[in-house]
């Protein structure tokens, strides 16, 4: 999802940041940047704009290191909810996909994180660190070449490249540390979860 918001309406923010978690756990330290009317935030790229991004536990906090976007200023978070999803019901029996999804979650809350976010939650954070004018635009990114539409088909291709090349970096350091996997058993699963990916007949996505 994109969520859009305004200005900071009440003189007790001094410093709005987005705390997100990264699918990859690369952690990015506070860094307290210039008064800026607008930014962008990313879970992946570090700092943007007026906001930094602190990969941890998915909400917006103020700092008093931090100064706030000026009146009228905008931001725009960008957020993938890592929980994929099908409209159709075409996940098999067991999905291998889901149990990747479910996994990973059970291993970040066991790391103090998490991997799901919501447009919604993302708009009362917003509103609770003083925000206005709040606008949520909802996504979805398939995984693979399934959909009929030429360029959503073309989404999905380049993104069923980046699960396949990047799934065992998301996965090892979770599974290893707080699942008790053994590589092994990583790998014997993963390889289920990427021919699962393959199959043009799973229509899976990522909301965002």
């Amino acid at each position: 999802m994109k969520v859009y918001s305004s200005r900071l309406t009440t003189s007790r923010n001094r410093g709005h940041f987005l705390r997100t978690t990264s699918i990859s756990f690369i952690r990015a330290s506070w860094v307290a940047v210039s008064r800026i009317g607008t930014g962008s935030l990313n879970r992946v790229s570090g700092t943007s704009g007026e906001h930094a991004v602190n990969m941890t536990d998915g909400s917006i906090r103020a700092d008093k290191e931090c100064r706030h976007c000026r009146p009228g200023g905008w931001i725009e978070c960008q957020e993938l909810d890592v929980d994929a999803r099908t409209d159709d019901s075409s996940f098999p029996p067991d999905s291998w996909i889901r149990t990747w999804c479910e996994n990973q979650e059970l291993a970040a809350q066991k790391a103090g994180l998490t991997l799901r976010i919501s447009g919604e939650s993302l708009r009362r954070q917003m509103k609770s660190a003083g925000f206005t004018n709040i606008v949520v635009r909802e996504f979805k990114i398939p995984i693979g070449a399934w959909p009929e539409d030429r360029k959503m088909r073309n989404i999905g291709a380049y993104q069923l490249v980046a699960m396949l090349e990047g799934l065992e970096s998301l996965t090892l350091r979770l599974w290893t540390k707080y699942l008790d996997w053994s590589t092994t058993e990583i790998e014997v699963a993963l390889a289920k979860v990427k021919g699962e990916f393959k199959r043009r007949d799973v229509h899976s996505y990522w909301p965002l």
